[in-house]
């Protein structure tokens, strides 16, 4: 049945600094504020990112910037829920760089402990300043209302796009899986009042010309597709910001594994091997964010359902769920859909704060189930068949996110969720349906090592009333384990991933590498791995072990 594949596939899947972008001679640039600072090792400090349009309208645009640090053993950036937070791990000196698009900036961060940080207090208040030590920035004058008034629908726009030649074959030498090339690009356009925000891709893959391997639907489907990433507009004003449109929204902070982040479906062409942001489905929405009394508070309202979409027949990873039954004569029958209307559509709530060093996180989402279940139908007429009909049921998922930097440079992160009565497939009903209080939760632990950041995660999913004839087991865990770093003064990043699944369901094991001789080519290589039964969710995939070689050129 497609919904024990839907449930595996779902869980596999997962100092304040701030950003200033003015305009004083038309063309936009970037500082780090307050720029260097010294913190305290165990420290944990916010940013915000802002962005200064020529009129003097600024707007908060944490989520679209990149920070990096030079030297991770000395200070980390970890992203939650679209906040990022620096940490000081260990005694030293980093350099941090942020980058929207083809800005940048940098700033120093030293790290010390409390007894050195005491001596530089009382050092800055016991000797004299001299006059050559103090700097002085020059204060850009406002401009008069008049002017502003005359310019206000004078907007700016960033643009970024890049390119890439991919070329993929399978490991056995058997088959090509990707030969062609992938556009991606970002638009914003900034006015006074309002922002634009569009981004996109284009995918065209050869390899799907092979008529003797891939079937029409796939050729069809994925010779050459084009996806919104995002396509949206917002505002803020009064310490409000909302956008409308297609978006991307991430709560939680598991590494590719789902627990919180719900709001978004997935599409599974390529299965699990992408990065979980390069497969997560934008839908419309209504956003809203705000600052109350030291909670982020985000709301998201979708009014038009929007499912989980798999592999197609004849594809490199379809995986055959309801065929077996349809081959023993069942009848498949039209998918039921919610109804387009007020009341169908999906509402949620997440808050977020962090006290002292702790980073809390709660989310309350009356949702659907992006996974079908199946209602058995009883045939009529003793000419007719038992039919099978797909649909999406409600469901309210109720959840906590906690991250807490430990001893030693250690994070700790915890997240779960409660569902009061989520529906599953089962053979001991009329109907085939039943419902059944589910718990999901992951305990995860990251280490700062040298260059390095090492990750390992375990989760689980535990069902209450379970019973023998459900599709599903009772249990569902899942292991994870990654390396990620960088070396050769940051040209080559390298990521290294187990996924276990336990019994005989397999493992996945991903090493991906980029090298970047300069800031306009980049050259990737990744190699996919399956291991296990045939029969298990990851061994299916034994003999589709791949590697994928890529060229990214960016057009700066």
């Amino acid at each position: 049945m497609r919904y024990v594949v839907c449930v595996l596939v779902m869980m596999l899947s997962g100092c304040s600094l701030s950003l200033r972008l003015v305009s004083e001679t038309g063309v936009p640039r970037m500082t780090v504020s307050p720029g260097n600072k010294t913190l305290l090792v165990g420290q944990e400090q916010k940013y915000t990112a802002e962005r200064v349009s020529r009129n003097g309208m600024i707007r908060d645009k944490s989520n679209k910037v990149t920070w990096s640090s030079s030297n991770p053993s000395v200070a980390l950036f970890f992203k939650f829920e679209g906040n990022s937070t620096i940490i000081a791990v260990g005694h030293g000196t980093t350099i941090i760089t942020a980058t929207v698009g083809s800005m940048s900036s940098t700033a120093t961060v030293t790290v010390v402990a409390s007894a050195d940080l005491i001596a530089l207090q009382r050092e800055s208040t016991t000797r004299l300043i001299e006059p050559a030590e103090i700097e002085i920035t020059p204060q850009v004058p406002l401009p008069p209302i008049a002017a502003l008034e005359k310019n206000r629908f004078i907007s700016e726009s960033l643009l970024d796009a890049d390119m890439s030649v991919l070329f993929g074959t399978r490991l056995n030498g058997d088959a090509v899986t990707d030969k062609g090339m992938q556009l991606h690009g970002k638009y914003d356009l900034i006015d006074h009042a309002w922002e634009g925000h569009a981004e996109g891709r284009v995918r065209w893959n050869e390899a799907y010309a092979d008529t003797k391997r891939t079937s029409n639907a796939a050729r069809e489907a994925y010779r050459l597709d084009t996806d919104w990433r995002e396509l949206y507009v917002s505002t803020e004003g009064s310490g409000l910001q909302i956008s409308a449109g297609l978006q991307q929204v991430v709560w939680g902070r598991a590494d590719n594994l789902r627990i919180l982040d719900q709001v978004n479906p997935l599409d599974f062409r390529e299965f699990i091997l992408p990065d979980l942001n390069d497969y997560r489905r934008a839908v419309f929405m209504l956003r809203a964010v705000a600052q109350v009394k030291g909670w982020t508070v985000e709301s998201v309202y979708l009014p038009w359902f929007v499912e989980n979409r798999y592999a197609v027949s004849g594809s490199e990873f379809f995986i055959p769920t309801v065929e077996p039954l349809i081959e023993q004569g069942f009848e498949l029958r039209p998918t039921v859909y919610p109804k387009n209307s007020l009341e169908s559509g999906e509402v949620g709530i997440h808050a977020s704060r962090n006290f002292d060093s702790i980073d809390f996180s709660g989310v309350l989402f009356y949702t659907r189930d992006d996974d079908p279940v199946y209602r058995v139908l009883l045939p009529e007429t003793a000419n007719e068949a038992l039919a099978l009909q797909p649909e999406y049921h409600r469901q309210l998922q109720v959840g906590a996110g906690l991250a807490k930097v430990v001893a030693a440079g250690f994070v700790v992160r915890n997240e779960f969720s409660y569902i009061p009565a989520m529906t599953y497939n089962t053979r001991s009903t009329a109907d085939g349906l039943t419902k059944s209080a589910t718990l999901r939760g992951l305990l995860g632990i990251d280490y700062p090592w040298r260059d390095w950041l090492l990750s390992l995660q375990a989760s689980d999913r535990f069902i209450t009333d379970w019973k023998s004839d459900y599709f599903v087991l009772k249990h569902q865990p899942i292991y994870t384990f990654s390396s990620t770093g960088n070396s050769f003064s940051a040209r080559l990043e390298t990521r290294f991933a187990v996924t276990a699944m336990s019994g005989s369901q397999g493992q996945l094991w991903q090493l991906k590498n980029v090298f970047k001789p300069n800031d306009r080519v980049h050259f990737g290589c990744v190699i996919d791995l399956f291991n296990g039964d045939r029969a298990g969710f990851l061994g299916q995939f034994s003999d589709s072990d791949r590697v994928q070689l890529n060229v990214k050129y960016l057009f700066l």
